[in-house]
């Protein structure tokens, strides 16, 4: 069954400079009314927006479920957001 843009993080950008583990950043974008995007809220956004939670943390990889999401940093910390039902956000 196909996901409508409202039941979904549509897009992703990772971005960092050239030394790895410092001063990199998420942004993330579309639906978030299940608190996936990890800006704090419920609303959708659909500009990129820096998780502010998530500064100084180096994401090195982030993989987005149904209305979570999970990232590791570059000192191996896992992070998650969004939905917790079914122990999605491993707490």
């Amino acid at each position: 069954m196909p996901m409508r843009a409202s039941q979904a993080v549509v897009l992703l950008a990772l971005a960092s400079p050239a030394s790895a583990g410092t001063k990199n950043w998420l942004d993330t974008w579309g639906a978030g009314e299940k608190g996936q995007l990890g800006s704090g809220g419920l609303l959708d956004s659909w500009k990129p927006r820096t998780v502010r939670q998530l500064l100084g943390t180096a994401p090195v990889e982030v993989a987005f479920g149904y209305a979570h999401a999970l990232s590791l940093s570059f000192s191996q910390e896992v992070y998650s957001w969004g939905q917790g039902r079914f122990g999605a956000l491993g707490r």
